[in-house]
């Protein structure tokens, strides 16, 4: 089995009403649909940066 891979960046500040917390639902949901499973998830510098890596069947 073969993989292919997504690495997505966010900036983003969770505060309460901010909607990041849902813009980022959405987006997982969205690559979901697609195909594509969170593998690896990390926050950095200063927990505003976050680094998303998903997985999925590589099609041939």
């Amino acid at each position: 089995m073969k993989w292919e891979y997504k690495v997505l960046n966010i900036n983003a500040h969770f505060k309460t009403g901010s909607g990041a917390e849902k813009a980022l639902q959405e987006q997982c949901s969205l690559l979901g649909e697609l195909g594509w499973e969170l593998v690896n998830f990390q926050c950095y510098d200063m927990s505003t940066k976050f680094m998303l890596v998903f997985k999925r069947e590589k099609k041939e």
